[in-house]
């Protein structure tokens, strides 16, 4: 199994890549719901395999979204928190 892990985490890096050009199509094309729907499916993934610089690029996308009229939505409410995690003492929103 270990000589496995570096091709997950490859593909897992591809896939989240892949995810993440979506999201930002989609909003570029006036699809917030759709963008935020797969961002918040790149959350977890994202974290999982460690990729600060694509979580980073996910929190820029969320704050275009918070700006945008659909920045009101519980669906980017949600985004925000997960990216932000847990607050002290308190547990994090469940992805």
């Amino acid at each position: 199994m270990e000589e496995h892990l570096p091709l997950l985490h490859l593909q897992g890096y591809r896939s989240s890549s892949i995810l993440e050009k979506a999201a930002w199509a989609s909003i570029e094309l006036g699809d917030d719901e759709m963008g935020t729907a797969l961002a918040l499916d790149l959350v977890e993934p994202l974290r999982q395999i460690e990729s600060q610089v694509n979580l980073a690029r996910l929190q820029q996308l969320t704050e275009r979204l918070s700006a945008s009229p659909f920045g009101d939505a519980p669906e980017v409410a949600r985004l925000r928190a997960l990216l932000e995690g847990p607050r002290r003492g308190k547990p994090g929103p469940t992805p």
